[in-house]
């Protein structure tokens, strides 16, 4: 369990970095220059907590690793230092990647610490750190490919092996919204607005940390609204709002087990929890875990609205990148030249619409044709009343319920009818157990 406005331990990660900051065996003018630096970052510049931590945890091991003190650097020191984080292992170096995040991590923040002393009164002139180039932050490790990506259907498998009900709502929240873990796990239940409309939206939790510069308006939920809505009215563990659902200051996604509705704002998920849980239930649907991890929602769901009509300023809106920040789409972006040309040519009317389109699409909102509530076209299930909504599985339902049937009639012995009767009635009327009666009599697969 976590604090719902600090679900990633960020202070606890902030204050770890200060004590081995205070501990490392560094020149005592880099450990006082790091401390003003980080101050200086925290109060006149407003950086985050998780930029700090970066901030701390990289020039403190600089000053550990290079053979000059920081301060003591010239150019020519500088280049030394990051020939030597780029220099195999064998040779005596670290083995970065010279394009890799961390070297990127390394000299982001060197130039930034030699700027922020050039122009301190009491330091001397690091004019040098303007020289230190970035490297291209969209590397390889950093992206996925379109191959790699997840399908709905292996969406939809992945929710099916999830070992409690908060986990497929979530994985659906964060492949409908984009949203970062940390953002997600720290929404309380009031963030979320209009469920029971056309037009349900969520706002981020203004008090918690880490939401990288996500602005605080709303954003449009689309096809998680209707798991969503079944969560928060009747399979969410508080209940202590309005008609049973879930109170609004409870975490939109809490703890599963010994949830305390006394201690609501300490019961989220932490996120390492989710990140575990989405692992496990990746292996039960025989899905390469290292596939599975939350941010890949994110560009499943960069690549459902890039693959969409909607325009540059609502993509803006909805992936929470702002200003500058858009051309980090580029790394979410999995559209290839054979499908950009394709979109022109549809656009200007020399293709149909669906001629050569073997793109999956993204899902629709559908009604489900047993209770009628709005449902995903790709889920497996109704999120209210339980119906199979795949025809695979109701032909194996039915194969299962016929199966139970004769099983009630050839019975020898009365007691023994009268327990497949029992068991005929139930599944009859309980689509769960009809669907887990035809996996376990070999009519579906699981």
């Amino acid at each position: 369990m976590a604090d719902v406005n600090d679900t990633n331990s960020t202070r606890a990660k902030f204050e770890r970095e200060q004590e081995l900051l205070e501990d490392a065996t560094i020149d005592e003018a880099d450990r006082r220059a790091i401390r003003e630096f980080v101050t200086h970052r925290r109060q006149m510049e407003d950086k985050s907590l998780n930029t700090l931590i970066s901030d701390i945890g990289n020039l403190r091991r600089a000053a550990e690793r290079a053979e000059t003190p920081l301060l003591e650097m010239d150019i020519g020191d500088a280049r030394a230092f990051v020939g030597r984080l780029a220099a195999p292992k064998a040779s005596g170096g670290y083995g970065l990647d010279p394009d890799g995040s961390g070297m990127f991590g390394y000299k982001r923040v060197l130039r930034v610490f030699f700027q922020w002393l050039d122009a301190e009164p009491h330091y001397g002139e690091y004019g040098f750190g303007e020289r230190i180039s970035l490297p291209d932050r969209n590397t390889k490790e950093e992206t996925i490919s379109k191959d790699e990506l997840l399908t709905e259907d292996e969406i939809e498998r992945l929710k099916r092996a999830c070992m409690n009900n908060r986990d497929p709502v979530l994985i659906d929240f964060l492949a409908d919204v984009g949203a970062r873990i940390s953002l997600a796990t720290s929404l309380r239940v009031g963030d979320i607005d209009g469920l029971e409309t056309p037009r349900p939206t969520f706002s981020p939790n203004t008090d918690a940390l880490s939401l990288k510069g996500v602005r605080d308006v709303s954003y449009p939920i689309l096809y998680s609204r209707a798991e969503l809505r079944e969560w928060v009215n009747r399979n969410h563990p508080d209940h202590t709002g309005p008609n049973g659902r879930a109170h609004d200051e409870a975490p939109l996604f809490p703890v599963v087990e010994h949830y305390d509705p006394d201690n609501r704002e300490m019961m989220a998920a932490h996120t390492s929890t989710v990140r575990k849980s989405m692992k496990r239930a990746a292996d039960r649907a025989d899905i390469d875990v290292e596939r599975v991890h939350p941010h890949h929602f994110r560009h499943v769901f960069m690549t459902r609205i890039s693959d969409s009509e909607l325009n540059d300023r609502d993509i803006e809106h909805m992936s929470m990148l702002v200003d500058d920040r858009m051309r980090m789409r580029d790394r979410y972006d999995h559209t290839g030249d054979a499908e950009r040309n394709d979109s022109i040519f549809q656009s200007h009317g020399f293709v149909d619409p669906d001629e050569g389109d073997e793109s999956e699409g993204a899902p629709e909102i559908v009604a489900c044709s047993n209770c009628r509530a709005e449902v995903k076209s790709t889920a497996y299930h109704c999120p209210r009343c339980g119906f199979p909504l795949r025809e695979e599985i109701q032909n194996a339902i039915d194969a299962a319920r016929a199966e139970m049937r004769e099983t009630t009639v050839d019975a020898d012995e009365r007691a023994e009818r009268e327990a497949a009767a029992d068991a005929a009635t139930v599944v009859e009327n309980d689509e769960r157990v009809a669907e887990e009666f035809a996996i376990e009599d070999g009519h579906l697969d699981e």
